[in-house]
């Protein structure tokens, strides 16, 4: 970063690297690491079926949860 972004915040936008860990990481490196829209909407829908299991699970289990 060349300019202070204390003194205006868009100069967060022109971040040159990353430094994490001790490891430097350039703008290109950590957009490559961003998924892309289909492993999101995969790892989601995974995570609403996982969800939905435990629920039909708890219900079957409980009966309902007519005992709360």
């Amino acid at each position: 970063m060349k300019e202070n972004p204390l003194e205006d915040i868009r100069y967060t936008k022109e971040i040159d690297f990353v430094i994490k860990g001790g490891n430097i990481y350039t703008q290109e490196q950590l957009i490559e690491q961003v998924p892309s829209v289909e492993v999101l909407m995969k790892n989601i829908q995974a995570f609403i079926d996982s969800f939905e299991d435990t629920t039909i699970q708890l219900m079957s289990k409980n009966k309902g949860f007519q005992n709360i």
